[in-house]
């Protein structure tokens, strides 16, 4: 607290000394079965509200400011993955992994039919987007239970948006690229097409060289540049201005 007072308005300036200084507060044993683990976390918007989903299909909501556990709520029937808040800290989507692989909205719409292997809320309203494994990218509304708009893509996508709402990106395995759209033209084509090149360095590991598997994309909060996440040991950060490869990430083991 002393740091914070010696900055204007108790502002806390971020290096990496305060960082490597973080230590847990709390660690919760209890809620999810020792044999399982987490698979996504999400905050609500005020950063009060923590929801996890494990595969021991499970969902637990914990208070961050208090450190407690809320509660649990089971899908055992559906499974559950990528729970995500609305906009409202009463309600979630997520998807199923199993039965019907459907994205439920919980408890308010009927759901859809879909394996969803991507699920994005906008920033900024009611709208989510959700990637599917029949190669289709959808728009939804929270406000109806059909899909507001679709895009036909090859390959398992994967979604994000920027930080305004105004623009998403789709990223593409069988081609690895990140499209980028403008969401008030969803069913036009995208306006920059990012391809990662990374053979120079991936042709010393594998011939012919092959980009990892992209499991996740993220906006930072300018969003100039987009961190392309990898099943493999690298990501990329790539820049959603010029459409250029800015960095690749290395040094860590696959998860």
């Amino acid at each position: 607290m002393s740091e914070a007072r010696d900055v204007p308005n108790g502002a806390l300036p971020l290096s990496l000394e305060l960082v490597n200084s973080f230590r847990p507060a709390k660690v919760f044993h209890d809620f999810v079965q020792h044999d399982c683990q987490v698979t996504s976390v999400d905050y609500d918007d005020r950063g009060e509200l923590l929801v996890t989903a494990s595969n021991d299909e499970t969902i637990q909501l914990y208070n961050c400011r208090t450190g407690r556990h809320i509660k649990s709520l089971y899908s055992k029937k559906y499974g559950v993955h990528l729970a995500r808040f609305t906009h409202r800290a009463s309600a979630i989507i997520y998807a199923s992994t199993k039965e019907d692989d459907t994205i439920r909205y919980h408890s308010l719409h009927d759901n859809k039919y879909l394996q969803v292997v991507s699920l994005e809320m906008s920033p900024v309203d009611d709208t989510f987007l959700s990637g599917a494994v029949d190669d289709a990218v959808r728009f939804w509304d929270l406000r109806s239970p059909e899909a507001q708009g679709q895009l036909r893509v090859r390959g398992h996508p994967v979604v994000a948006y920027d930080p305004t709402g105004a623009v998403f990106a789709i990223a593409l395995n069988e081609r690895n690229v990140v499209l980028l759209y403008d969401v008030r033209k969803f069913d036009c084509d995208p306006f920059l097409t990012i391809t990662i090149d990374d053979t120079a360095a991936l042709s010393q590991i594998s011939m012919p060289p092959r980009i990892p598997v992209i499991t996740s994309l993220s906006f930072n909060q300018s969003g100039q540049f987009v961190l392309v996440g990898t099943a493999g040991d690298v990501h990329y950060i790539v820049d959603s201005f010029s459409g250029k490869l800015v960095y690749r990430l290395v040094g860590h083991k696959p998860g």
